[in-house]
């Protein structure tokens, strides 16, 4: 008999509330990680969701996660199967008693689990979904989470206004099923892991570096819109997106270091971001399928512009008429990374410029971020376009930004030149 624990956007060990309740039910655990191809090559207009940046990361992650189980005696089960032979697979030999794993948000993510509710429910076997993506859960907000502001600052307020509560960290992961598993995690991930430390020792080595031996979170609200340089920004949303870090452990250590350390309005603002990141992920629960339409949640029933292939290839490949907007699609396109700042003004610049599909660029941005993230991909491509939070189109002058963020123009010249 054995409790399977089906590891999603959840890919550590510590503070892993899915692990907390299957070591109640005092049974081995079995882990498990599903590849599920067929998704990552799923597309919308024309791009794959999943890019080759954010496939090798999540390889990565997957097998740091490997790493640290197997330091506990155990073995993380990788199948390329669908769920429902995967399951009646482990089933058939060890009998599971339970299947617990995340709730997430996401249209194709709830679709997965209707569909894993059925699977369990035809042959009996109950299944546990728990919400474990945000800084604040959601029984603890002050409303309900269909009543969540469409504001972020009444939300921020509303949330400031009560004592944060931040459970304990979760230390022990249970027993896990020590025998050999049927599946191959190198046939399953054959990608070569990249050098160096992965999973959560990376993730921790970084925000050690970050926030501890740099001090740079000091820092952090004067430097986080330039768009480069060494720690000008937390760089902690890639390990946030795949879980391999939880919000709450990032809070814990920001509260540590403001009680041993220093509290200033930059470790503040560092909270104020997991907020906005909160926000976007209950507003996606809030507003559906909506979350994806082109006029949003605002049923403005705007028009969609003509698809100009033309301009939305040379902004997709960094070749439009300003070097700032080239600068930062070229480095995404590169390296799977861009800058805050850097993804406002060229989605401003698609949209408003270009008069483009937003929902095109934000396919763009799933397929190549490294640190992309449903809820807030899409929330903030609309709050640019004037169709979600806000209903003010937000339009950047992009020669006034690059003279803000990168005033000595090396950056621009850097990727532009790549």
């Amino acid at each position: 008999m054995s409790t399977v624990v089906l590891f999603r956007q959840n890919l550590r060990l510590k503070d892993n509330p899915v692990l907390a309740l299957a070591q109640k039910m005092s049974r081995p655990i079995i882990p498990l990680v599903l590849v599920q191809e067929n998704e990552w090559d799923r597309t919308w207009f024309e791009l794959k969701s999943m890019g080759p940046f954010r496939k090798q990361f999540y390889s990565d992650c997957v097998k740091g996660l490997d790493l640290e189980i197997r330091k506990l005696g155990g073995q993380l089960w990788v199948s390329s199967d669908s769920i429902e032979i995967t399951l009646k697979a482990i089933h058939a030999h060890h009998q599971i008693t339970h299947v617990i794993t995340t709730k997430e948000v996401g249209y194709y993510e709830q679709c997965f689990e209707e569909n894993l509710s059925h699977v369990c429910q035809a042959v009996q076997i109950p299944v546990t979904f728990i919400w474990d993506h945000t800084l604040i859960q959601p029984e603890d907000l002050p409303f309900d989470v269909f009543n969540t502001p469409n504001s972020f600052s009444s939300f921020r307020k509303k949330i400031e206004m009560s004592p944060l509560k931040i459970p304990p960290d979760i230390t022990d992961h249970g027993l896990f099923y020590t025998g050999e598993t049927p599946y191959s995690l190198e046939k399953a991930l054959p990608l070569t892991p990249s050098p160096g430390p992965i999973g959560e020792p990376a993730a921790w080595a970084h925000v050690i570096d970050y926030i501890w031996e740099s001090n740079a979170i000091l820092h952090y609200k004067n430097t986080r819109n330039l768009s480069h340089g060494h720690h000008v920004s937390t760089k902690l949303s890639s390990w946030l997106s795949m879980g391999v870090l939880s919000a709450r452990q990032i809070m814990r250590e920001i509260q540590r270091y403001e009680k041993k350390v220093k509290k200033n309005i930059s470790t503040y603002w560092v909270f104020f971001e997991l907020l906005w990141r909160d926000f976007f992920h209950f507003q996606s629960v809030k507003h559906g399928i909506k979350w994806y339409d082109y006029n949003g949640f605002q049923d403005q029933n705007e028009p969609i512009p003509k698809y100009n292939a033309d301009r939305f290839n040379q902004w997709a490949s960094g070749e439009t008429s300003e070097p700032f907007v080239n600068a930062h699609m070229k480095e995404l396109i590169t390296t799977g990374y861009m800058s805050n700042r850097g993804r406002q003004v060229v989605a401003s610049y698609l949209i408003h410029n270009l008069n483009q599909d937003w929902r095109r660029g934000a396919e763009l941005f799933e397929h190549f971020l490294i640190d992309y993230d449903v809820a807030s991909n899409y929330g903030n491509w609309m709050y640019i376009a004037g169709v979600g939070n806000s209903h003010t189109k937000r339009i950047f002058n992009v020669q006034n930004q690059a003279k803000k963020y990168d005033p000595g123009n090396e950056y621009t010249k850097k990727w532009v030149n790549c």
